[in-house]
């Protein structure tokens, strides 16, 4: 009799140890979205393009559309830092790129 309490303690124990399985995990929140800001241009991506140039305007950052809907449109070449290029797709930023 003692050699089956030698035996059963240890697993029960080990029993009592154990996670329960059918707890749901705790749930991570989404880091917060980025508010849209002019000085950070990832932040444009997925506006509208009247709104992405109204925040470029208000932080006097110049700015132009280079492409609508896939079609180039005429630019100078030359590099310019402190502008934002704006590709727009269905009237929306799609891609922002200084230069």
């Amino acid at each position: 009799m003692k050699f089956l309490w030698v035996i059963v303690t240890p697993l029960l124990l080990l029993a009592s140890c154990q996670r329960d399985s059918n707890k749901a995990a705790p749930e991570t929140s989404q880091p917060a979205k980025p508010l849209p800001d002019a000085a950070v241009p990832a932040t444009l991506i997925g506006l509208p393009l009247k709104e992405a140039e109204d925040l470029a305007d208000h932080a006097k950052i110049p700015h132009r559309v280079i492409s609508i809907d896939g079609q180039t449109r005429p630019v100078t070449m030359d590099y310019r830092t402190d502008r934002l290029n704006f590709t727009v797709v269905k009237g929306v930023v799609t891609a922002v790129k200084k230069g």
